[in-house]
């Protein structure tokens, strides 16, 4: 829903969105977040990344989170 009001410039009822959805599942507040972990578990690394640099686009207090999760560990191995 918060991509929703950001594309009709409603800022104020984004914010409120990422909010509610924080407090209700925070691993599924970033869609390319969840889909790069997905990817990444699948061992499919190259769409790991791509999803990864979209959840830091959108989100780019995300890269902390990023950086701590063990699931990407094999990213920044190799």
């Amino acid at each position: 829903m918060r991509w929703v009001f950001e594309k009709l410039n409603r800022h104020e009822e984004a914010k409120r969105a990422r909010a509610r959805a924080i407090e209700i599942d925070p691993d599924m507040v970033n869609p390319d977040y969840c889909n790069a972990k997905e990817a990444a578990r699948g061992g499919n690394k190259i769409k790991a990344l791509e999803n990864l640099r979209a959840a830091i686009k959108h989100s780019p207090e995300t890269i902390d989170r990023i950086k701590n999760d063990p699931v990407f560990k094999d990213l920044w191995e190799h």
